[in-house]
């Protein structure tokens, strides 16, 4: 007979094996204790498992991790659904539908304003979620970038993280905290949670003062932080030839393109894709703070509408000023969605060609996205 329990201190080796030995049959690495050592380099991880158990063997597991995502100086409640897994022997009896359910009534309770998770997305859509957030990536050769810079050479160096003064690495995690949009994260875990996926982070120097970090992960830099953001291609320039690489990829958030144009005429090509999986729990603090800050960069139209979204909540957005306000309200509704729905409209790239006609303006997409190494 299946159970189905929270995790406890003394299941945690049972738990990392099933994760370990599920993904190692789809081929891929299978050390957690490696991948995300910022859960599973600690104990007491066990407590964000939910756990399917027959006879006392681990037979299904769905974990968690929650923090806050902090989007133009406000903060939002995630929680990222990670590591789910069945035991061969056990697929086939709605041992994940349970799982699931449980774990988003977990992160409903403690009070995530979204969950979010990576993974196949028919997979996830019977349990509500969608493809809701998406990634520029810029490809480079060492020949696009001696073109964009004109003859400059680029006098930097590159020290690995572990390498460097513990000054640097604090003044490292400050220039992460001064992302306008980041994962608040502890300075002790700030090392550790680059490592996540076997990240490589670098500090990167000009004339012994700190630039900033470059986080790699084979060969594509998929975080990064540096004071003069003019001077990003110089330091990709210089990195290439640290790393002794004939082409870099660099993932960017979708609306910090704005900030390299010179970046963006350099790339030989790029790709835009979504990335993760999202499923919104308070539209009204999701929509309040994504607005707020895209009106930070953004001249929002003026103008008042309602959406619905059906079954969960109706909502009046208002911009005013130049600032927006999201409230509740029982008005008739410009456009009525359901949940999936929705999350298209206000995230992915193209709302006039997937809702057209829509009434809100050049208010969404909004400008969302979850850094990488935050993952889970």
């Amino acid at each position: 007979m299946m159970t189905y329990e929270w995790a406890r201190p003394e299941d945690e080796g049972a738990l990392l094996d099933l994760i370990n030995l599920v993904f190692a049959l789809g081929g891929n690495h299978t050390d957690f204790r490696e991948l995300i050592p910022r859960v599973y380099g600690k104990t007491g991880f066990a407590e964000n498992s939910l756990l399917a158990k027959e006879d006392g063997a681990v037979r299904g597991v769905v974990s968690y991790a929650s923090g806050n995502l902090v989007a133009g100086g406000q903060e939002l409640k995630f929680g990222f659904i990670g590591n789910v897994a069945t035991h061969p022997y056990a697929r086939g009896q709605g041992v994940m539908q349970v799982l699931m359910q449980g774990v988003m009534d977990r992160l409903r309770d403690i009070g995530c304003d979204f969950a979010i998770l990576g993974g196949q997305r028919q997979r996830y859509q019977r349990h509500g979620f969608e493809l809701g957030s998406s990634k520029l990536t810029l490809r480079f050769t060492g020949r696009s970038l001696r073109h964009a810079l004109a003859g400059d050479k680029p006098a930097y160096r590159f020290v690995p993280l572990e390498q460097a003064p513990a000054r640097d690495v604090d003044s490292a995690w400050a220039l992460h905290n001064e992302g306008a949009l980041h994962v608040a994260r502890s300075r002790e875990d700030f090392p550790v949670t680059l490592r996540t996926w076997l990240g490589r982070t670098l500090l990167a120097y000009r004339d012994e003062a700190l630039q900033g970090y470059l986080t790699l992960y084979s060969g594509r830099v998929g975080e990064f932080r540096v004071r003069d953001q003019k001077r990003l291609p110089h330091v990709l320039a210089a990195l290439m030839a640290f790393d002794n690489q004939d082409s870099l990829e660099l993932t960017l958030q979708t609306e910090a393109l704005r900030l390299h144009p010179a970046l963006f005429a350099a790339a030989d090509s790029w790709e835009h894709a979504p990335v993760y999986m999202l499923r919104v729990f308070n539209w009204q603090r999701f929509l309040g703070v994504l607005l707020s800050w895209k009106a930070g960069f953004t001249a929002l139209r003026e103008g008042s509408r309602v959406l619905e979204i059906r079954g969960e909540d109706r909502l009046l957005l208002q911009v005013r000023d130049g600032l927006p306000r999201v409230s509740r309200t029982e008005d008739p509704a410009d456009l009525t969605l359901g949940h999936q729905e929705a999350v298209r409209l206000l995230t992915l790239p193209y709302p006039e060609e997937l809702f057209p006609g829509q009434p809100f303006l050049n208010w969404f997409p909004l400008p969302f996205d979850f850094p990488e190494a935050d993952a889970f």
